[in-house]
């Protein structure tokens, strides 16, 4: 037998001791060790989560949100979670999580539940982390709704800004339009 291989059954007996299961915190949430990770790793994980989505409920997506989108994170959601892992932590932050759409959309995607997040060593942190969305979906939905139409508005401002229009000329358009419509006879067509 290889050395190596001496090495990994010896910490896989050390991490089968510590199989037995632990509260978090003032939550009765148990974490149990896996083959490959044990229950502090998981603890590790969830308490970094419950901290990333409060602070996407109560501020929506920011420039500090990236910084409280820990390694731990985005190593349970690519090698576990069923996301890909976009080359590092910031070309996943940037493809999921970088506008208040693709947050909703990935938030979203969590409560879902993506089909490895029923995997057996990883099932009871991901179930976590789905009812840790879940309990804040109330909170972070509306938030980041508002803020999208925010980004919608800066980006048509910043459009019609390069096309030498300023967005009032843009509303105004669009309630001469709405108002044409109105005037139409009712079985035109067009």
């Amino acid at each position: 037998m290889s050395f190596e291989r001496i090495d990994r059954l010896a910490n896989f007996e050390d991490r089968s001791k510590e199989r037995a299961v632990k509260p978090i915190g003032s939550k009765n949430i148990v974490f149990a060790a896996g083959e490959f990770v044990t229950s502090s790793e998981k603890e590790t994980v969830y308490r970094d989560w419950r901290r990333f989505v409060a602070m996407v409920a109560d501020t929506g997506v920011t420039d500090e949100c990236p910084k409280s989108f820990s390694v731990a994170i985005y190593h349970q959601l690519h090698q576990y979670g069923g996301f890909s892992a976009h080359y590092d932590r910031h070309g996943f932050w940037s493809e999921q999580l970088s506008t208040s759409a693709r947050a909703l959309k990935f938030f979203a995607s969590v409560m879902g539940g993506i089909s490895r997040w029923g995997q057996k060593d990883f099932r009871d942190i991901n179930l976590a982390m789905i009812d840790e969305v879940s309990r804040c979906w109330e909170t972070i939905r509306p938030r980041l709704e508002k803020d999208r139409r925010a980004e919608a508005v800066q980006e048509i401002r910043a459009i019609a800004a390069a096309a030498g229009l300023v967005i009032d000329d843009v509303v105004l358009l669009q309630s001469q339009a709405t108002a044409n419509q109105q005037l139409m006879p009712q079985g035109a067509l067009f």
